[in-house]
């Protein structure tokens, strides 16, 4: 149903830094059989099927509004960084103060 293709991606510094090797999923086959199967054990509903009627766009097309981010927002924008190179461990080595 599908090709997958080996790639490098960066490895989180904990763990040896570097690169790793993973698998991903590069493009579909036959994608109708796919969906056919997918549907066989999902109730799959569109939009027009459920009496959803969607807002109007201005100028029939939608437009970005660019806020700066909240002090909440950077923090935890601060933490996830942290988390993703590792420096909320604490190493029994390395414990902070």
């Amino acid at each position: 149903m599908g090709s997958l293709r080996p790639t490098h991606q960066s490895a989180p510094a904990i763990h040896s830094g570097g690169l790793k090797s993973v698998t991903r999923l590069a493009d579909y086959r036959n994608f109708p059989d796919l969906a056919r199967m997918f549907r066989s054990f999902c109730y799959v509903r569109r939009t027009d099927s459920l009496n959803f009627r969607l807002p109007v766009l201005d100028g029939g097309e939608a437009h970005v509004h660019l806020v700066p981010p909240s002090a909440q927002q950077l923090a935890v924008a601060d933490w996830a960084r942290e988390r993703s190179q590792g420096l909320h461990i604490y190493l029994a080595s390395s414990s902070p103060g």
